[in-house]
């Protein structure tokens, strides 16, 4: 259980959190703080305290492991992916040890998968497809290792294949984006602005771009299109320079390419044509240069060529001949160069050379013959020159999944004759003398023994994925020697937790989602454990856009993505209305917006599209608003904010395009608020409102050039006016985090290089920059008391908690909480209080990631509990105020992920 942290107030008085000049000795208080009411003390914050264990620790079969695989080197670290018992499939980084092996971020929420895939990287960023559970395609996403700078590349941007590598080429990454066939080629410089189409290859929508390869600078793909069918295509990354280099089969049908691989600045593949002959091709991008290098023999076999390898100036690969069989051959791009290097199985057997690996020089590759049956061999290319290596018992089988290089040894695998038997590794010198077992393996039920296919050499350790019979499936490190194989994490623990997904509060009655042996529940506590209760169950999939309305909850579960309400009972919660929809996943309710007791939302149907909603939590009483655009497509309402008794939101009519709305409730009452951008969107967003007065972002065309501004529109009356910003950013990029404290509205603005913090003082009307300190990255801006505080980022102090009252001295660094460069504090939501305490996510180096609270003093910093006791990660989040208490989720790595209190 949790050790208990003393809280101790001692006397000690509370300096403002962001005061100019402030200092944490007794009796030094700002003038403007004297007497306040609003100032509370880090030090009077309780200990954490375990709220219910909802869902008691499962205990799972030994060899259910986590399955590791897809590892990728960026630095001195590696991503992959593994899958557990709390979040599913997710995104894993690792520094070869145990310590500095974590999951980066759960993407898709809960126990669900995002599925990580295509690891591609670029300026030492990481990029990948993943699902996020918003119900969307596969999209694309970057990562720096840290929760926080794992993110979209491009909000609502394109599908991305999810089997077709990504390319860097010339600092842009180029990869398959769109839905379904309707896939085109495009390219990022990781930016949602430089995220774009570099062509729409087929007007029709059935480009269904794949098979992207680097060839010297040259981007070469297949593509489809109408008049041609698939072929194969090459771009510089321009619109103009992106054409088709040859139609190998004229007109409209396709060709059947595949195995694309470079050599000596030539791209080399197959083609299967009629006749069933399967030939090896080259081009040097030209269509007079596209030629073939061999094929089969007239009415003869099919010759086939399989598993290239390059080897000096050669392309190593097996195919077959009429007298040989399936052999090793070698080609350097002509005709008389394509050769057979040796007939291992002599006749018209077939020796079925694969797993090609090269080491110092020689190609090495496993093959059958006469005498041994299956082993290791290796080549010079000639045919003198290709021997066998190993000789291993006629019973043994050795793996053609890999073989894999660590310095100056090739590993692979060895296991009996029988299914189930062991498996060992094996490893062999350069001078292909010298095999060695490394380690033995076993082989349980269907979780795997030894995989090395998912591997990767960092350093002088070669991390893999096998099984011992004890933990399952895990991540494996050796560095060739029987003392230097080790598990490097149990990554899958037994602790299961029931993983709660949010926290509202309803009237001092705190609602969460819980996962437990019986689906998805929801779950509601007064802050004890004998408080805690499951309200209703039987959900397969999680609770969506939670929202207080009176004394009522409103959710949509994701399995029927419909209305729901709860009054805290469980025959008070149900379902509201069963909205008709038509669409294939289903009504997807969404965006729950409180205005003056009614409940406003969206919902999609297959013939209105998406439109506005409301609700008085009945049935009779739920109808849509006003069909904004009639038809399929719909309004598609987004950002809904309330201002007063009218709620505002961004929509489009079919004629207007994306600009802002504003209802009453009724259908005559539903319009549009003003058309910033004639002829276009303005996509107004940033929906923020600051003392009866609404701010927004919206885009507009001033000069010919798409300018981003800075908006308000007073609800009193008259149209938005535009905020001067006297900022060079302020034209190129919107302002977000839009955070009102008082009487001024803070904001930042990001050029992904160096952010600025700005306010906009509404008494003076005037927007000025906040300090000159030079963040790299600063983000998120939470109101703290009279101020706001965020994670910066510099070059001297790493990722740390500053605060700032909105001037250049009142902006500080609170606390270097981990000294360094890298800092302590995570990008996890933080919680605010009006009485200047702030809760976030931090580790100090020596615990982990644990809850921290700050006054807005070095002294009143503290962690206020090491739950996952030492350098355990209790990973804490969802922190929301009920009364005098906090709840939070976290996991002390014996429950698992459950809910916890603190007292104020």
């Amino acid at each position: 259980m949790l050790k208990s942290v003393q809280s101790t107030v001692g006397g000690l008085v509370v300096c403002w959190i962001a005061g100019a000049g402030c200092s944490d000795a007794a009796g030094d208080v700002p003038a403007s703080l004297e007497g306040s009411a609003l100032s509370r003390s880090a030090l009077a914050v309780g200990a954490a305290e375990l709220v219910h264990d909802v869902r008691p620790p499962s205990v799972f079969p030994p060899d259910v492991g986590s399955e590791p695989s897809g590892f990728i080197q960026v630095g001195t670290r590696f991503f992959f992916r593994a899958w557990d018992v709390r979040h599913g499939q997710e995104l894993w980084v690792s520094d070869g040890t145990q310590a500095g092996t974590r999951l980066v971020r759960d993407i898709y929420p809960g126990v669900y998968a995002s599925d990580p895939a295509q690891f591609t990287v670029m300026d030492g960023i990481l990029y990948f497809t993943a699902y996020d559970g918003g119900g969307g395609p596969r999209r694309l996403w970057r990562s720096d290792g840290t929760p926080e700078g794992t993110r979209l590349v491009l909000e609502g941007g394109p599908g991305a294949d999810p089997d077709t590598p990504h390319v860097v080429l010339n600092g842009a990454l180029y990869f398959p984006g769109g839905e379904g066939t309707e896939v085109g080629l495009w390219r990022t410089d990781g930016t949602a602005a430089g995220t774009v189409q570099v062509k729409d290859i087929d007007p029709n929508g059935l480009s269904h771009v794949r098979e992207l390869r680097n060839v010297n600078g040259t981007l070469y793909f297949l593509a489809y299109e109408e008049a041609h069918g698939t072929e194969l295509w090459k771009s510089d990354g321009t619109e103009a320079g992106t054409v088709m280099v040859v139609d190998l089969t004229p007109g409209g049908d396709s060709s059947l390419i595949g195995d694309m691989v470079e050599l000596e600045g030539n791209l080399f593949f197959t083609v299967f044509m009629e006749g069933n002959d399967t030939q090896l091709w080259k081009t040097d991008g030209t269509a007079a240069g596209t030629v073939k290098v061999k094929g089969g023999t007239p009415r003869g076999p099919d010759f086939y060529p399989m598993g290239f390898q390059r080897l000096g100036g050669a392309l190593y690969f097996s195919a077959v001949d009429g007298p040989s069989g399936r052999e090793l051959w070698k080609t350097d791009g002509t005709a008389a160069g394509t050769v057979r290097v040796k007939d291992i199985l002599p006749g018209s057997g077939s020796s079925m050379p694969g797993a090609l690996a090269e080491l110092d020089g020689a190609l090495y590759f496993t093959a059958f013959d006469n005498v041994a049956g299956k082993q290791l061999w290796k080549t010079d290319g000639t045919e003198a020159g290709t021997v066998r290596v190993s000789d291993f018992p006629e019973h043994a089988m050795l793996s053609t999944e890999a073989l894999v290089r660590l310095g100056s040894r090739l590993h692979f695998l060895v296991s009996g004759a029988s299914w189930g038997s062991p498996v060992e590794m094996w490893s062999v010198g350069s001078t292909g003398t010298g095999s060695t077992p490394v380690q033995g393996f076993v082989w349980p039920h269907l979780n795997g023994g030894l995989y090395l296919a998912p591997s990767l050499a960092l350093g002088d350790a070669l991390f893999f994925a096998a099984n011992d019979g004890i933990h399952g499936l895990e991540l494996w490190r050796t560095d060739g020697t029987l003392p230097g194989t080790a598990l490097v994490a149990d990554l899958n623990a037994p602790g299961s937790g029931s993983a709660p997904e949010f926290v509202v509060d309803v009237g001092g009655t705190v609602y969460f989602s819980a996962s437990t042996g019986n689906g998805v529940e929801l779950w509601k506590t007064d802050g004890t454990g004998a408080g805690t209760v499951r309200v209703k169950g039987g959900f397969s999939q999680s609770l969506f856009t939670p929202r207080k309305v009176g004394s009522l909850l409103f959710f949509s579960p994701g399995d029927d993505r419909q209305l729901w309400k709860s009054d805290g009972t469980e025959a008070g919660t149900v379902r509201v209305k069963n909205i008709s929809s038509g669409s294939y996943y289903g009504p997807n309710v969404s965006d729950l917006t409180d205005v003056g007791g009614t409940l406003f939302f969206t919902a999609a149907g297959g013939t209105w599209g998406t439109e506005l909603w409301k609700s008085d939590g009945t049935e009779a009483g739920t109808v849509r608003v006003k069909d904004i655009w009639p038809g399929s497509q719909g309004g598609v309402p987004q950002h809904l904010v309330a201002v007063g008794g009218t709620l505002y939101f961004t929509a489009q009519d079919g004629v207007h395009g994306i600009e802002l709305w504003r209802s009453d409730g009724t259908e005559a009452g539903t319009r549009l608020v003003a058309d910033l951008w004639p002829g276009g969107s303005s996509s107004p967003s940033n929906l923020t409102v600051m003392n009866g007065t609404l701010y927004f972002t919206a885009f507009i065309e001033d000069a010919g050039r798409l300018v981003a501004s800075l908006w308000k529109l007073d609800a009193a009356g008259g149209p938005p006016a535009r905020i001067v910003v006297p900022s060079p950013l302020a034209e190129y990029y919107p302002a977000t985090e839009l955070t009102p404290v008082g009487h001024t509205l803070f904001f930042r603005f990001d050029d992904w290089v160096a952010p600025e913090l700005w306010k906009y003082d509404s008494l003076t009307g005037e927007a000025s920059r906040v300090t000159l300190t030079p963040f790299s990255e600063l983000h998120p801006l939470v109101a703290v008391g009279n101020g706001v505080c965020f994670v910066g980022r510099t070059a001297q102090y790493g990722r740390e908690l500053w605060c700032s009252d909105g001037t250049e001295e009142g902006t500080r660094l609170v606390k270097d909480i981990l000294p360094g460069t890298g800092g302590g504090v995570e990008f996890a939501p933080f919680l605010g209080l009006e009485e200047g305490l702030v809760f976030f996510r931090a580790s100090d180096g020596v615990h982990g990631s644990e809850p921290w609270v700050s006054d807005g003093t070095e002294a009143g910093t503290r962690m206020v509990g090491d739950l996952a006791p030492g350098p355990g990660t209790s990973a804490p989040g969802l922190f929301t105020r009920v009364g005098d208490a906090i709840l939070f989720s976290a996991d002390d790595g014996t429950h698992g992920a459950e809910p916890w209190r603190l007292s104020l």
